[in-house]
């Protein structure tokens, strides 16, 4: 019994995993050390054996764990439950180590709170574990003044006074019901960024409902994409193209700088419509905004697209050092790649973190129940 590895890049995971194990109809892959399975990561791969013999091919740019000497296979026969598993050493140069860590971000996105706290309590609690959270939208559902009441009592009652978090508008933070509300996103999204400035970050807030936060460290930026009507739009607002375009100049020189939309730009939708449609139509302006730009992190939600999709929902932008996140839902995702037997914990809601370092970026998304690092949505930037 074997399990091979031909890595087709340096510092990545991507390549050809094949397994041979005779009397073995199907094969579980794991990061591993000396000690056997880490245990803090999800299984990678599921694969077919037919006789014995399947192959797996990585791709995406997902990263290595540092920690991680060894592949396993854990091989079963579903008929007679035999198991037996089969190791693989891992070249260091696979791994990329990229010096301190500067900053973590948690990012979340699509919490859709509507009147059940626990998933959400457990979210922010995750989150709070970093420098500060950003929110990729719809932290409510249905946009009503007792939902976004309740979502301020959530973050009060788990995340301290004196840690920043931010937020955009998705759709389901507005309400599509005609009659008065005491309390709408935009009330709530003002307390948000009054905190913000109360910890020192230096804020700007445009008529248009994009805003601007920045400190000696990071600079985000919060897009609108969608109006109170749940409409989406992308660049067809010359004033907040404006508005961005001048805050990333006056940005450019720190390590990365952080533009954060509830919906991805349409040549980095993990849904892989290459039309955007239904939502993401005309972002033509905004994306050729961002490529005039180096060392951006673009932040999405929306999709609900599971971390452990085949192609991923992180895309690397080599010649400019931008990168695209599509950061999945603390509501159970969605996973449509088609792999045969694949664990039911790929469809858990995830927390992502976000580690800007002195040499990189590191993409870390968190099974939202369980305690594991998702492999397939783990990826190691160098800058």
């Amino acid at each position: 019994m074997k399990i091979t590895v031909n890595y087709i890049k340096k510092h990545y995971a991507d390549g050809t995993y094949t397994v041979n194990a005779s009397g073995y109809n199907h094969a579980t892959l794991y990061w591993a050390d000396d000690n056997g399975i880490l245990d803090d990561y999800t299984a990678f791969a599921v694969i077919p054996l037919s006789d014995g013999y399947g192959e797996f091919r990585y791709i995406g740019n997902r990263a290595i764990p540092l920690q991680a000497t060894n592949i396993i296979a854990r091989v079963t026969d579903e008929k007679s439950g035999n198991t037996e598993e089969i190791r693989a050493d891992i070249p260091q140069s696979q791994k990329a180590d990229m010096g301190n860590c500067l900053y973590r971000i948690s990012l979340l996105s699509d919490l859709h709170l509507s009147n059940k706290t626990g998933k959400i309590m457990r979210a922010l609690k995750l989150a709070s574990e970093s420098d500060c959270i950003l929110v990729a939208g719809d932290s409510v559902n249905d946009g009503t003044a007792e939902q976004l009441k309740l979502f301020r009592e959530c973050v009060n009652t788990v995340v301290p006074n004196t840690f920043p978090l931010f937020s955009v508008g998705g759709n389901h933070d507005f309400s599509i019901k005609e009659e008065e509300s005491d309390f709408d996103y935009w009330d709530l999204h003002n307390i948000f960024l009054e905190r913000n400035k109360n910890l020192g970050f230096n804020t700007g807030i445009h008529e248009s409902g994009c805003w601007s936060a920045e400190n000696d460290d990071i600079h985000i930026f919060g897009w609108k994409c969608v109006d109170e009507n749940r409409n989406f739009f992308f660049g067809k607002k010359k004033e907040q193209l404006e508005f961005l375009a001048d805050r990333l100049e006056k940005n450019k020189d720190k390590k990365y700088q952080i533009v954060c939309s509830h919906a991805p730009l349409i040549a980095h939708n993990p849904q892989r419509k290459p039309d955007g449609q239904p939502y993401f139509d005309g972002d033509r302006n905004l994306q050729e905004l961002i490529d005039s730009y180096n060392n951006i992190i673009f932040v999405s939600g929306h999709t609900h697209f599971s971390p452990n999709d085949y192609m991923g929902c992180v895309d690397f932008d080599e010649e400019r050092n931008n990168i695209y996140i599509n950061d999945g839902s603390v509501c159970p995702t969605t996973y449509k790649s088609g792999e045969a037997n694949f664990p039911k914990e790929w469809t858990d809601g995830v927390v992502t973190e976000l580690a800007i370092y002195a040499g990189g970026v590191e993409i870390t998304s968190r099974l939202l129940h369980g305690n594991k690092n998702i492999s397939r949505g783990y990826y190691r930037f160098m800058k």
